[in-house]
Order: C-alpha cells, then sequence, then structure tokens
C-alpha cells in the first residue's frame, strides 16, 4: 500500500524484485533466444530435406549449432524419414548449464522437435 506523500518512490523490496527479475533475464534469454534460432534453422533445413542425405543434414544442423555456440554431438540429432509420405522428422536433444551469482548452478535442457513435408523436386537457381 503507498503511504501518502510517497507516490512514485520504489520500495527496498520492489527494488530486490527488480534487481533479481534483471539478473535472471541476464542469465536465462540468451539461451532461449538461440534454442529459437536453432530451431528456426531446423524447420527451414527441413522443408528443403529433399535435397540433402540424412549426414548432409545432420552436419548442416552442427554448423548451425556451433554458430549459436550450442555443443551438440551427432548422437544428440534424431532424423526420421518417411519416403511414401514424403515426411522428415527431426529431433534434437541437448542442455546448457547456467551458472548464477553465487556458484548457483541451473541447467536448462532443450528438445526442439520439427515434423515436415518435404518435396523430393531438385530446384533449380
Amino acid at each position: 500500500m503507498i503511504k501518502p506523500g510517497n507516490q512514485g518512490a520504489i520500495t527496498k523490496k520492489g527494488l530486490f524484485f527488480l534487481l533479481v527479475m534483471g539478473i535472471a533475464g541476464y542469465y536465462l534469454l540468451p539461451p532461449i533466444i538461440k534454442y529459437g534460432r536453432l530451431k528456426y534453422e531446423i524447420i527451414d533445413i527441413a522443408g528443403k530435406a529433399g535435397l540433402y542425405t540424412d549426414k548432409q543434414i545432420a552436419s548442416k544442423i552442427l554448423a548451425e549449432a556451433k554458430k549459436l555456440n550450442i555443443f551438440l554431438a551427432k548422437e544428440d540429432i534424431i532424423i526420421d524419414r518417411d519416403h511414401k509420405a514424403e515426411m522428415i522428422r527431426i529431433e534434437i536433444e541437448y542442455s546448457y548449464t547456467i551458472i548464477f551469482p553465487g556458484n548457483y548452478k541451473y541447467t536448462l535442457n532443450f528438445h526442439p522437435k520439427v515434423s515436415r513435408k518435404f518435396s523430393r523436386r531438385k530446384y533449380r537457381f
């Protein structure tokens, strides 16, 4: 409750809350943004899956993850194709450990999944 004469003033609790939320956002937002960018690239690659082999798709995903400083191994990528239905399913599983001030560790687990229809047509440019 705001006391008369203190309109617009911030309390110590409010300042502490803002500080904690700012620190949490500083540490949590970059890995979440990287996850979104990687998932967008996987969607793009899956749409062009008819042009590439599974090995080429895995290497493209690994290259994109390396650009984003996400540590992936080939074993973390699962690619499943259904040639009759012209569908591809790509799953990736990785984790990212954040070390907060005070040596507090928190691990975020990410599991992007993409299922898309692909075309076998060869594109001409």
